[in-house]
């Protein structure tokens, strides 16, 4: 019950729902740019792979400095 009532409180803070909103604007714009012919689909596959690096370097998988 706690927990239910702990993620209620969370949702309903201000500026939640624009924030869910930027985000499913943002992997949509992803996903057409995936399918678009020429240049984005290897952009957006290199920001995956840096954001990938990025993420496994704050999480210490990985050296920040080589």
């Amino acid at each position: 019950e706690t927990l239910r009532v702990n993620i209620a409180t969370l949702q309903s803070k201000p500026g939640r729902a624009e924030q869910r909103q930027f985000h499913i604007y943002e992997s949509a714009i992803r996903t057409m740019r995936e399918q678009a012919p020429g240049f984005a689909p290897a952009w957006e596959q290199a920001l995956r792979t840096a954001e990938t690096e990025y993420e496994d370097t704050e999480g210490g998988l990985k050296k920040l400095v080589k």
